[in-house]
């Protein structure tokens, strides 16, 4: 759901259809996550391909109980919460008096009786945990009872313990771990250790999966993207890769929150062989990309396992530091005697093969508000990603089951209504000028009729107040240029597909 009246629906038999519910109507008393019955309104093939489907709900199949617990907000009505996430419809909970919060608590008899607790005092950043016990059929909205106060500390610890159950994470195990052997799998190996290799990461980042490196080959240079070979120190199916599949990933808590990382795999099993600290051997799979120092592009790239020794494992504040001195001035010869000229030779061929791959349309992603360091590593990850699924989707043993991650097609209808809004402002963008189709004004022909003097005042006084309006509309508009920069990523991604 993104709003309590916009959801979508997936059939769970054909999870890449995608079903619009629109209107609070067809939404019904649907909760975020609910497994429904869905009733098909319209089938609208479209211009691009595919169809565009609606439907409206008929009825609850299934509901977890734990998707009944929101964290929400008051907002001036007595009786009415408001989520913090506007995916769900404002809750109206009991409150017996006026100037006070009523907290509940589970009957510890019945267990389906929630009786009163304690009353809190009202405060203007209070966020409160509501259980919505029920929605009646005739009611606009549910029914629930708050069940804790929060501060926006308390707030930010709940999201975590939230977060946490959601992705399964708990404290990792003591492991013996034991990594596997695979001699024919090691004589495979290319030996890139001489190479100078380095990592960007953020400071303090204890597990470390990709790094770089960068030689020289007289005409041309290699730039290689070595990203952990997991899998050749790990098992199928044991105690370590179990673990990892329930947490999916390392979890950091918000800075606010004192609570310790929770990684997803045992430090043993990181520091002594997977993440990529310097002069440590390391097994890795490697994008080898070799490069035209003439024109910064690829002439051709192919993947490798591999074993590397990082030199230097550098912050992205370090890296920044390196490209701004090094990088200002393009004039020179490529180096890579030291680990510097390499960061900056990776930066000039990051940007170049950035402006490439998206035609010239944007420098040098700086309009993300990333720092030039982030970006470069972000376009050597989109490289490394893009090659491998290139090599999946070209092998018959792969094609069929490699996922890839698609933009959807813009909705023609909020399409329309995008253009409309930003009418004044799209002509302003490279893209979209002539994607949206955005009409120009026409000229009108000068009149040759005679105006009285007291028509010609009033002509005026009517071009002063338009003047003045449109110093008025200046700043709104500043503003909504702000707001239609995140439509264009989005609608500027799925043309550039």
């Amino acid at each position: 759901m993104e709003r309590h009246d916009l959801a979508y629906a997936k059939p769970l038999n054909d999870p890449t259809l995608l079903i619009k519910i629109t209107g609070r109507n067809n939404v019904g008393r649907s909760f975020p996550g609910d497994e429904v019955c869905i009733q098909i309104l319209s089938r609208e093939p479209q211009v691009q391909g595919g169809e565009r489907v609606t439907g409206k709900v008929v009825g609850l199949m299934r509901r977890d109980e734990e998707q009944c617990t929101f964290i929400c907000k008051m907002e001036g009505l007595d009786q009415l919460v408001t989520p913090v996430k506007n995916d769900m419809t404002r809750i109206r909970i009991i409150q017996t008096k006026p100037d006070k919060i009523e907290i509940r608590r589970k009957d510890q008899f019945n267990s389906q009786l929630w009786v009163k607790d304690k009353f809190v005092g009202k405060a203007g950043d209070q966020l409160l945990v509501v259980k919505v016990l029920k929605w009646e059929k005739h009611c606009s909205h549910p029914l629930g009872v708050v069940t804790k106060v929060l501060s926006c500390e308390d707030y930010l610890y709940e999201m975590f313990q939230i977060l946490s159950k959601k992705a399964g994470i708990k404290d990792t195990p003591a492991s013996s771990f034991q990594p596997r052997e695979d001699m024919e799998d090691d004589k495979k190996r290319e030996d890139f250790r001489k190479d100078i290799t380095f990592t960007i990461d953020s400071k303090g980042t204890q597990d470390l999966d990709d790094a770089i490196s960068l030689t020289d080959n007289g005409e041309t240079y290699v730039i290689a993207v070595h990203i952990t070979d997991v899998a050749s120190y790990i098992s199928k199916d044991s105690d370590e890769d179990t673990l990892a599949k329930q947490k999916g990933r390392t979890f950091y808590p918000p800075p606010e929150i004192q609570a310790e990382t929770s990684f997803m795999f045992s430090r043993k099993l990181s520091s002594e062989y997977l993440s990529l600290l310097p002069n440590k051997d390391r097994k890795t799979i490697s994008l080898l990309a070799v490069v035209n120092k003439v024109t910064n592009t690829i002439v051709s790239s192919r993947f490798t396992l591999s074993l590397i020794s990082s030199d230097r494992q550098l912050s992205y504040a370090e890296a920044d530091r390196i490209i701004q001195e090094r990088c200002l001035d393009n004039s020179g010869p490529l180096c890579f005697s030291s680990v510097e000229d390499c960061v900056a030779t990776a930066y000039c061929f990051t940007e170049v093969h950035r402006k490439y791959r998206l035609d010239g349309g944007w420098s040098s992603g700086q309009w993300t508000k990333q720092s030039r360091a982030h970006c470069m590593v972000e376009e050597l990850m989109n490289l490394y990603n893009s090659a491998v699924a290139e090599e999946l989707i070209s092998a018959d043993l792969t094609r069929d089951l490699t996922p890839l991650r698609c933009h959807q097609e813009p909705d023609l209808e909020e399409l329309e209504e995008f253009k409309m809004k930003y009418s004044d402002l799209l002509p302003l963008s490279p893209y979209l000028s002539h994607i949206c189709e955005v009409e120009e004004f026409q000229e009108v022909e000068e009149s040759n009729e005679v105006w009285t003097e007291e028509e010609e005042e009033e002509e005026e006084e009517n071009k002063k107040r338009k003047t003045l309006k449109k110093k008025n509309n200046k700043k709104k508009k500043l503003k909504a240029f702000k707001t239609m920069t995140h439509h264009l990523l989005s609608l500027h991604l799925y043309y550039k597909k």
